[in-house]
């Protein structure tokens, strides 16, 4: 029996192993058992298979990030028939507001987050062999070496020799443990370009037997594109690092290939939430404030006013901003856009309206309501920060009733502060006779202040004369009352009754005639009497007008 290579024929490096290692064995046990031979993959402590996450700052993410494990997690999820169990010995991110591990800030928490990275990690000190014998991986994942080009001065060569000796340990640790080996993302880094191309060449010499290497080759990496800091990865540097791994799996049977191109994903933190004020001594003043999403370095605000496009005043790495030379009265919108480095989001926070206003003005004073004419007058003294005054006149109790309410705005909302001392307006249209309640508050534009206490005044009129009503029945016993309109009357009253029986009042008719609803039987008779009233001062009753029925016809003689 030949070989079996499980990158040839898709088969996880578990499988591939358990094959290359029992198949002679198994072959004659399970024909004398009447099953048919099939390999199943040891399913190990945790259940599926195991892959270990090894690496810096890449690797290890920082708050906010999604990470590239995320974006690999997602990927194997839907294209690996195995499941697949993320090892490791944290769970964490790197905290990079307090510039210490721990934080548990990623974009999205839902995936296995078990890794074996660290922030600052170089390969030279890496404890490979401690982390191997307690994660017991089938998979290792390595992505070091931009640490040690960088902070450890190393050259390639070096850097090739730590490389082959952690493989060792690794290997040591967890005999036929696939190993993945990525390049450094970033080539820029003095010695990357040869490192890389040392990886390229050689990495395929690397595989010894049953224990493969494969490389994850990032070419294509551009700082520009991908990364936050120049270092660090963005959105869419993790799903280029991710496709590179997700490609040298499939090449040891692990998930299927990246599929390229790859989508565009959204970049930088999640939008903040944002509180806006304004300041009590200055309403042209406002304070914006925000509390920043994980990982956030920066915000770029912006305002739109009334009638303007959004405008982009400004990038700070505090939370909050402060605004001057607001109008008063005018409408503003504000939202904040959220960056981590040159990663700057699409989104922005859930715009905030403010429209500034004045403090509210004084207590008007020295209100006087004096009924004269047809119409009540009142005056008042000036607030000083007043630009206008709204005048209510109100009848306590009664609703319903055109009547019962009257309100003059004196002044707009727009005009400077009156200069004179004494403000005057008049009410008209009152019911006559009717007791208001009379106020006047200031308005400081469009903040109103408290209103005066009101003033009690009866609204001035006369009252009508009598109004003289005819009556007229017919045959089919329905009946109409007309009457002369009465000078000075708003509405009139009808008194009607029938003989024997009470009296009945229709109120408020502002016609000058009623129309029986019922007609009269016959004999039946029936006395209206009518009054004009203006307002609720009524008049006389006019005279009282009398009708009746006449009987019915008799049968025709034949």
């Amino acid at each position: 029996m030949g070989s079996i290579d499980g990158r040839r024929w898709g088969i996880s490096p578990r499988m591939s192993r358990a094959l290359r290692r029992g198949v002679l064995l198994l072959v004659p046990l399970l024909a004398l058992a009447g099953v048919s031979p099939s390999a199943q993959p040891d399913e190990g402590p945790g259940g599926g298979l195991r892959v270990l996450l090894v690496g810096d700052s890449l690797t290890h993410g920082s708050s906010g990030d999604w990470t590239w494990r995320y974006r690999l997690w997602q990927h194997l999820q839907r294209t690996s028939v195995e499941e697949i169990d993320l090892v490791g010995t944290r769970d964490d991110l790197w905290d990079s507001a307090g510039h210490v591990p721990g934080s548990q800030d990623y974009a999205d928490p839902h995936f296995d987050r078990d890794h074996a990275a660290a922030w600052g990690q170089q390969l030279k000190d890496y404890p490979i062999g401690p982390v191997v014998a307690e994660t017991r991986p089938d998979v290792v994942v390595v992505v070091l070496g931009t640490n040690d080009l960088t902070w450890g001065r190393i050259t390639p060569a070096q850097l090739w020799e730590e490389w082959t000796e952690l493989l060792a340990d690794a290997r040591a640790a967890a005999p036929g443990v696939d190993v993945v080996v990525s390049t450094v993302p970033l080539e820029t880094i003095p010695g990357a370009t040869d490192w890389n191309a040392m990886l390229r060449r050689d990495a395929d010499g690397l595989t010894a037997g049953d224990e493969r290497v494969a490389l994850a080759d990032a070419a294509g990496f551009v700082a520009a594109d991908h990364t936050w800091d120049g270092v660090h990865l963005n959105a869419g540097g993790e799903l280029h690092l991710a496709a590179a791994v997700a490609d040298a799996l499939h090449a040891l049977g692990v998930g299927g290939p990246a599929l390229r191109p790859l989508p565009e994903v959204p970049l930088g933190p999640a939008p903040p939430v944002l509180s806006v004020e304004v300041e009590p001594t200055d309403p042209t003043e406002a304070l914006l404030e925000w509390e920043a999403a994980p990982g956030a370095t920066s915000h770029t605000v912006w305002v739109r006013p009334s009638g303007e496009p959004w405008t982009e005043v400004g990038t700070t790495s505090d939370t909050r901003w402060t605004f001057t030379g607001l109008r008063i009265g005018r409408s503003y919108v504000f939202r904040v856009q959220s960056a981590k480095g040159t990663a700057l989001s699409p989104k922005f926070s859930v715009p905030l309206r403010l429209v500034p206003r004045p403090p509210p003005p004084g207590t008007v004073d020295d209100v006087r309501a004096d009924p004269a004419g047809n119409a009540i007058t009142v005056t008042w003294s000036a607030v000083p920060t007043a630009t206008a005054y709204v005048v209510e006149a109100r009848a306590p109790g009664v609703r319903h009733d055109p009547g019962a309410r009257r309100v003059v705005r004196v002044g707009e909302p727009e005009e400077a502060a009156p200069a004179q001392a004494r403000r005057t307006t008049e009410l008209a249209g009152l019911a006559a006779g009717r007791d208001y309640d009379v106020t006047v508050q200031a308005v400081a534009t469009g903040v109103g202040g408290p209103a005066s206490e009101p003033l009690s005044v009866t609204a001035p009129g006369e009252r009508p004369g009598p109004a003289v009503a005819r009556l007229r029945v017919r045959r089919d016993g329905t009946w109409v009352a007309r009457w002369q309109g009465v000078a000075g009357a708003s509405a009139y009253d009808v008194r009607l009754g029938l003989r024997g029986g009470a009296a009945r009042e229709v109120r408020d008719l502002h016609g000058r005639r009623w129309v029986s609803t019922r007609a009269l039987r016959p004999h039946e008779r029936l006395r209206v009497r009518v009054r004009a009233r203006n307002g609720d001062l009524a008049g006389a009753w006019g005279p009282v007008m009398r009708g009746r029925r006449p009987p019915l016809a008799g049968p025709v003689a034949p």
